[in-house]
């Protein structure tokens, strides 16, 4: 579109049935486009009700800390299982493990032993209390890795 920004003359919002928005831009008195904004892609790990505007499957979520663990190990490791994708727990998708641990410099190591596994792909370091769970993940484990974890474990 040619014209300048100036020479918008109004904008307005309204919610569609709870999840979605429609920003309306009026360009002079005769012409007005609509865009259609989604939510963001995925729900919190902490989310019960996942977005309903596009189709989800139900992942289930596995996690290992405790209640004062999941105020401490945010910090993680995760990681797409390719061995445990599309059957068991995982049938219907994708199964993402994660390891949660303490600190940075813990998650560092812990990246490292996950990256000798030949059967992780995509791994990445996240803190668990922003991450959202993406629409494909059917399972999602979170284990701990605490001081006596195989890859913080002294040798």
């Amino acid at each position: 579109m040619d014209a300048p920004s100036s020479r918008f003359l109004c904008s307005s919002c309204a919610k569609n049935s709870g999840t979605q928005t429609s920003l309306k831009l009026a360009i002079n008195s005769d012409a007005f486009l609509t865009f259609k904004i989604f939510p963001p892609f995925g729900r919190s790990v902490n989310e019960s009700n996942p977005n309903t505007d596009r189709p989800t499957m139900k992942t289930t979520i596995k996690d290992d800390r405790t209640e004062e663990q999941k105020s401490t190990h945010y910090w993680a490791v995760i990681a797409r299982d390719k061995a445990m994708s599309y059957w068991g727990a995982a049938k219907d998708g994708i199964s993402r493990v994660a390891w949660a641990c303490k600190s940075q410099e813990n998650a560092s190591k812990v990246y490292d032993w996950v990256a000798t596994r030949s059967e992780m792909k995509n791994i990445s370091t996240i803190d668990l209390r922003k991450h959202k769970i993406a629409s494909q993940d059917a399972h999602f484990h979170i284990y701990v890795a605490d001081e006596d974890h195989i890859a913080l474990a002294e040798q």
